[in-house]
Order: structure tokens, then sequence, then C-alpha cells
């Protein structure tokens, strides 16, 4: 019989015996006498209680499963504690890092360039998270080149602990083999099938149990880093024409006797972030007047942008720029402009422009001067009086999805402006094809 086997008393016997051992009490001071005890005959009523056996029976039904169970865990209890057992410590490192992003492409572009420098393996990816393995020597490198990335919300690193893990599979382990050990020692002569059977039965857990013990072993040397973005709310909307364009005045001097230039020009603007981003434009003509001078122009200008709802946008940016007409009609100066201008979707096909601009020249009388006389571009406007020159202007883009993105559309664009230049008033109208980017999450 094993040590952990209970041993089954007879508490019957064991009631017996203190009963008559208080029956034979002496008593211990003069003058009291012994208890007496009154026993009911066998077979009386007071004698026989059938309440007594119905509260007995479940006990008795139940005893043999709960021995068996105290000693399966005594037993495991003992495997647990065995002295010989070494204490393992284990922990696996993994860290998650969240990104604010206003594009899922370019936050994943630059979380993939990191992730080509180190020997990297997906998990899993879905479209806001990334779930990634390295080895736990590389973790500190890649780790310390996320956190160097822009946008970020949080980064969180942590040890997970096997320890716990490991021993508990270790200890079954242990014990799986000492249970394998016991069946075969049985005597194979009496039940040579369920002998075979419960070996079976332990190699199994055997296997399973050693194949625990490598996972937890494999966790260890891994390290777990988890990427999640978050989404913000993401407003770009941008217009661009290539655009035929009649500038005239009602001076001869300005442009010549013919009084009109014809130009080809591009002009872009457009505003990324919301609800407070950038906005960026650039403005590009040449041309000639029918009386034969140059005409050149050109602006770039870079500031802030907001969203007003997801139907319209403004943005309020200053530049840097040039314009002149040759053989002295429009002096060439350095122009430095500050623009206002707004975006609105009239519909879905329509995309509406508008914007005003206030410009101040320097540096006409380094570059020269025409028939006007020397600074005459620093005449002032009636508009606006402390710019130099003013323009403003609006243009509609009728714009139709031609592929799979509706947020880009292209279509016929038409624009009139109105221009205060050196003293005089300037008409223009323009024609042109024009694309619009209208994007709002």
């Amino acid at each position: 019989m094993s040590r952990l086997t209970p041993k089954i008393v007879n508490m019957s016997h064991f009631h017996h015996r203190r009963r008559m051992e208080r029956c034979s009490a002496k008593p211990d001071l003069v003058g009291h006498q012994p208890l007496k005890y009154h026993y009911p005959a066998m077979g009386t009523r007071e004698s026989y209680r059938p309440g007594t056996v119905v509260l007995l029976l479940p006990a008795f039904l139940f005893l043999p499963l709960t021995l068996s169970r105290v000693a399966k865990a005594q037993e495991m209890a003992e495997f647990h504690d065995d002295g010989d057992a070494v204490l393992v410590q284990l922990s696996q490192r993994q860290g998650d890092i969240s990104l604010k992003t206003w594009g899922e492409r370019r936050a994943w572009e630059q979380v993939t360039r990191i992730l080509r420098n180190g020997k990297v393996k997906i998990r899993s990816q879905q479209e806001y998270d990334l779930e990634f393995e390295v080895p736990r020597s590389e973790f500190d490198k890649v780790w310390e080149s996320l956190k160097r990335l822009e946008n970020i919300e949080s980064s969180h690193e942590k040890q997970v602990d096997l320890s716990a893990q490991y021993s508990e599979c270790s200890a079954r382990l242990r014990f799986a083999r000492h249970a394998r050990e016991t069946a075969a020692r049985l005597p194979l002569d009496a039940a040579p099938t369920t002998a075979q059977e419960e070996i079976r039965r332990w190699d199994r857990r055997i296997e399973e149990f050693h194949k625990d013990l490598e996972r937890i072993e494999e966790k260890s040397r891994i390290a777990i880093i988890r990427v999640h973005l978050l989404p913000q709310p993401r407003y770009e909307s941008a217009g661009t024409a290539l655009h035929l364009s009649m500038l005239g005045t009602g001076h001869k001097e300005m442009f010549g006797r013919q009084q009109t230039v014809m130009a080809v020009g591009l002009d872009a603007r457009g505003m990324m972030g919301a609800p407070l981003g950038r906005s960026l434009g650039l403005d590009a003509r040449a041309g000639a007047s029918l009386d034969g001078g140059i005409y050149v122009e050109g602006r770039v200008l870079m500031g802030l942008g907001a969203a007003l709802g997801r139907r319209a946008s403004l943005g309020l940016a200053p530049g840097i720029g040039t314009r002149g007409l040759s053989r002295w009609h429009i002096p060439f100066a350095v122009e430095v402009p500050l623009e206002l201008f707004g975006y609105a979707r009239v519909t879905d096909t329509v995309q509406w422009k508008g914007w005003a601009r206030g410009a101040g020249v320097f540096g006409e009388e380094m570059i020269g001067s025409g028939s006007f006389g020397p600074r005459k571009r620093k005449a002032g406007t009636e508009s606006v009086p402390f710019f130099d020159e003013f323009s403003a202007g609006t243009s509609l883009l009728f714009g139709w999805s031609q592929s799979d993105d509706p947020s880009r559309r292209t279509g016929p664009y038409l624009a009139g402006a109105y221009h205060e230049l050196m003293g005089q008033k300037v008409f223009e109208i323009s024609m042109g094809v024009g694309m619009s980017l209208w994007d709002v999450r």
C-alpha cells in the first residue's frame, strides 16, 4: 500500500471504547458518585432513528471519492514542493505603442521601414493594428526606433512572468512520469489490457507536457511588440488647374497699344489636416502682350489651413514671388504676398474656390523702371491701402470621377479675377482643365 493511501478507521469500535472508559471512571472527590449511563435495548424505538441514517448516507457515498481527490492533491503538492526541482526564472518582454495618424499608408510605411532592419516575424495585421515578434536580443533596438516616430500617443513596456507557468507544467510532467512508472509495475497477468492502456495514456500526457515546456521556453526567447494606429479626423482639399488666361486693362502704356496679355498658367491650392493644418499654394504663368512684351508671373505660398465642417476649408498663407512685363511695361520686382483663400464643395461634381491677395513690392528701383517712372508699382491700391498691389478672384471646377477613388475629380475649369496694379485696374478671365482632391474622413 502506498504511503499516500489513507487508513480506514473503525469508528464504531472507537466510540464503544470511549463509552466503556466513561462507565469505569472513578470519582475524584469524596461523596461524588460515578455517572450512570443508560443504554437502550437493541431493537427499541429509542435505539433506531431513521434520520441518522439519512444524514450519514451521503458521507459514506462520497467518502471514497473525497479521499481519492485528497490523496491526488497531496501527491501533486509533493511534486510541486520537490526539493530536487529547480526554480526557473522565465519572462517575456512585451511592448505596446500607439501612434496618431492622419494617413494609414504613411504610418505603415514608417513602421515597415523600421521593421526591415530587424529579424521580424509578423504575427497578425489588421487595418489599424500590427503585432509582430522579434528576438529578445533585438527588442531594445527595435523598440527605441519605434519610440522615435512622430505623433506618439503612448508607449508601454512590460515583463510577463512565465516562471509560475513553467513550474506548474514541470510538476505535471514529473507527476505523469511517476504515474507511468506506477502503471508499468502493475502485474500484467491480472489485467494486461488495462495496464497497457494506462501506460499509453500517460505516454501521451508526457509528450503533451514536453511540448508545453518547449512552447514556454520559446516564448521567453522572443519579444512581442504591438503597434496601434489611432486614426485622426482627416481633411484634405486641393485644386489644380492648367489654363489659358487673358489679362486686359484700359491703360495703353501698361500692356502696350493692344492693352491685352495672353498667358498659359498653372494654379494650385491645397489644405491638409484637421481641424487645423497646413495650406500650400503655387502660381506659375508665362505669356506675352500683343505688343511684343514677355510676361512672367510666379509665387509660392505656405501657411495655415482650417476645415470648416466637412464641405469647406480656409487657408491663410504668406509667400514670395515676382511679376513683370518686359519692354518696361510692368517693371519686374519682388513681391511678398499674403493670401486668404477658401474651398467649398458645392455638389459632388462642382468645387468653388475664392481668394483675395495683397502684396508688398520691393526692389523695383534696383531692377528697373519703365515709362511709368521709378517705384510706380508702389503706387498703392484703392481697395486695401496698406498693400502695394491687390488681387481677388473666384473659380469653378466641374469635376467627374475618373478612377476608383471618388475623392479625385477632373473636369473643365473657369475662373475670373480682378487686379489693382500700378494704380490701374486689370481684369482677367481663364479657361482650362482642372483636378480636385476632396478627402474628408
